[in-house]
């Protein structure tokens, strides 16, 4: 469309025109004039809105520029001896238009270049504009099908000078995120490789150690509470071995368990099992939430072992600044935990 109209432009406003088509009234040839030049701006607008959609797509500038749709319906409408007067109320407007293409780059995401191609273009409209009041002129007569001209020329080569910037940071980020990606395989793996000494090592000698003292008198108190802190500093070890492998997230310790534990004794028909279960998990550390999934799974084993009971009840919720687990059976001995 933009260059279909500097094309008609350039032919309707050369000599050319008179011998290609001599038999064309002069009022015909005005309105083609015009309705070219009224063209301009709207068509100006478009292309710029496909280049900066940020910028151009504000509601003043969209309103400024249509009300070119007068003028374009001016042509159409208006008889040969109006359309002349009609046009020369016209070429006040060019430096408006002008104005309003100008200020829409006028934000702190255009630089320098931008702004010349504007000046750019902006002054071979005025001087249309001029020479079409007054047959004055700065450059030459009918200059701003060139200066739209120059303007795409600019604009397409900052777009690709743009482009081609975007690009080589593109490259870059996808190199740093390579670099991460790597950087977090080695930090995995160093952590399996510490979890693995871990339980190798101190787990291991726990464990015999545990085993050395179950050997020895069991009626000994002394033995008896160390055996006991033996087994704890076990199991601690146990879940820190735990924690340094799970790569997931606290709903997987809690929710998710305390859904599936639900879902399995319900669905043996034996035992009722019902839920309300708030997902909280996110509120507390990763290892808290391993504290709560085994008390929750301590609580279980016991009503399953002791209680008989029919009906259970879990409640997970937020209370204030607190997390609440609840569980209640209707069997013997504990009617609350």
């Amino acid at each position: 469309m933009f260059c279909f109209l500097v094309s008609g432009y350039s032919f309707i406003t050369s000599e050319f025109q008179f011998t290609a088509l001599s038999g064309l009234s002069l009022d015909l040839r005005l309105r083609i004039k015009f309705f070219c030049e009224v063209a301009f701006f709207p068509t100006s607008f478009w292309m710029l809105q496909k280049m900066f959609p940020v910028q151009f797509s504000r509601k003043w500038i969209q309103i400024s520029i249509g009300t070119s749709t007068v003028f374009l319906l001016g042509i159409f409408t208006f008889n040969e001896r109006n359309i002349i007067s009609f046009y020369s109320w016209f070429m006040y407007f060019p430096p408006f238009y002008a104005l309003v293409l100008i200020l829409g780059t006028a934000t702190a995401a255009f630089k320098a270049k931008e702004l010349f191609t504007g000046f750019v273009f902006a002054f071979t409209m005025m001087n249309d504009g001029i020479y079409g009041l007054y047959e004055i002129y700065t450059l030459y007569p009918y200059s701003f099908p060139l200066g739209l001209v120059a303007f795409v020329a600019l604009n397409s080569y900052i777009i690709s000078s743009r482009f081609t910037k975007d690009l080589e940071k593109t490259k870059e980020f996808a190199q740093l995120q390579i670099k991460y990606n790597k950087q977090l395989k080695l930090q995995a793996q160093e952590r399996e490789r510490i979890a693995s000494d871990i339980h190798d090592s101190i787990g291991s000698e726990l464990t015999a150690i545990l085993f050395e003292l179950e050997s020895k008198d069991k009626n000994d108190p002394t033995l008896k509470k160390l055996k006991t802190e033996v087994s704890h500093l076990i199991s601690n070890v146990r879940d820190i071995v735990f924690l340094m492998h799970h790569q997931g997230n606290n709903k997987e310790l809690v929710e998710d368990v305390i859904y599936r534990y639900a879902e399995r004794i319900g669905g043996t028909g034996i035992i009722n099992v019902t839920t309300q279960i708030e997902e909280v998990s996110d509120l507390i550390h990763l290892d808290q939430c391993l504290h709560i999934q085994k008390i929750f799974l301590e609580i279980m084993s016991n009503i399953l072992r002791h209680s008989e009971a029919k009906n259970i009840r879990i409640f997970w919720y937020k209370e204030n600044k607190n997390l609440v687990l609840k569980v209640f059976d209707d069997g013997k001995n504990l009617k609350s935990i």
